[in-house]
């Protein structure tokens, strides 16, 4: 991975190693050290041939770093250009990706490989080291059925930015789902608890007084019996908020057998032979992470990424629905 740092007043006069660790580029003074040795770092140009070479005010460094893979990953080179991951955007800070639906995040119980954090290591992309062992660079969640946009931290420094983001509310969340069924209102707000199922530990449920905090706002974007097609904002980031707050309203998402919108809710109506072709193939529920806005953790300008829906919702919706909200500023850019 090829990086390019000019140096500010402030770190003139430093030793490069330092300089360079100082970047995110690279976790340690020794990994600097061997990329110097190696031959893989430039001042203006120059093939930079000591390690405690004092950078220029003004001067450009280049710098060629390994990326770095933590144990227990294994990056996943993508055999062809339909296994490559969508990149929305990247910057030497972050990357922005639509995430595919049917892979984790990061590895976990039950799911030790094949992750979106191998696959991103398989671009050939480098991550923060920060987070946990096998995290690196995860600032947030989707989950694995769920596809749509999501960032990631590249440095030290975005990686402690955006946590602080997220966890101060400032990043706007926005998805679209498909539910069985259509609400009583046009918009509303759903504000729980939410804690583990005491019996299913799969799942989660809402409650009077003890789990986190919950908040959901939802608005009806179209509905043609039986799906509907809602957007939901939310405020927080709990495993499967969304989910459980669709289906505790009587409208599970649609593929969503853990809460209540699979198989056996759709025995419950008459639906259409495209339809019912299309349910046949569904392995995963209709929630698609829509917009994602935050501020640059370095340069903090406006971010705003969004991630197409995929073609798998569209046997279930209109797609004027899509114009109309696109067109109405709400969902677009």
């Amino acid at each position: 991975m090829d990086y390019e740092f000019i140096v500010d007043e402030t770190a003139a006069g430093r030793r490069i190693d330092q300089f360079l660790c100082e970047q995110g580029v690279f976790t340690s003074r020794s990994q600097v050290q061997v990329a110097i040795r190696d031959g893989r770092v430039r001042s203006n140009g120059e093939v930079v041939r000591k390690t405690g070479e004092r950078v220029a005010r003004h001067a450009r460094i280049h710098c060629q770093a390994v990326v770095a893979v933590p144990d227990g990953l294994i990056p996943q080179v993508p055999a062809c250009d339909a296994e490559r991951l969508s990149i929305l955007y990247q910057d030497d800070d972050i990357l922005i990706i639509n995430k595919p639906a049917g892979i984790c995040v990061h590895a976990g119980a039950g799911n030790p490989h094949q992750t979106v954090v191998e696959r991103v290591l398989g671009e050939g992309i480098s991550l923060a080291p920060l987070g946990l062992p096998l995290r690196p660079g995860v600032v947030h969640r989707l989950d694995k059925g769920t596809s749509g946009v999501m960032v990631l931290a590249k440095t030290n420094m975005a990686y402690h930015e955006l946590i602080r983001q997220f966890s101060e509310r400032r990043v706007a969340k926005t998805y679209l789902s498909v539910v069985w069924g259509r609400p009583r209102l046009p918009s509303g707000t759903v504000r729980t608890r939410l804690a583990r199922h005491p019996m299913y530990r799969q799942k989660f449920r809402s409650t009077p007084r003890s789990g986190k905090e919950a908040v959901t706002h939802y608005r009806l974007l179209g509905a043609q019996s039986p799906f509907a097609l809602l957007e939901a904002r939310i405020e927080t980031g709990r495993t499967h908020q969304i989910r459980v707050h669709f289906s505790e309203l009587g409208l599970p998402i649609v593929g969503d057998a853990v809460y209540g919108g699979g198989k056996k809710r759709q025995a419950a109506f008459k639906l259409e032979a495209r339809h019912l072709v299309s349910l046949d193939g569904l392995d995963r529920p209709l929630l698609h992470a829509y917009r994602l806005s935050f501020a640059h953790p370095v340069s903090h300008q406006p971010m705003d990424s969004i991630a197409p829906l995929s073609p798998i919702f569209l046997p279930f919706i209109d797609t004027s629905w899509m114009v109309s909200y696109e067109q109405s500023g709400k969902g677009r850019v």
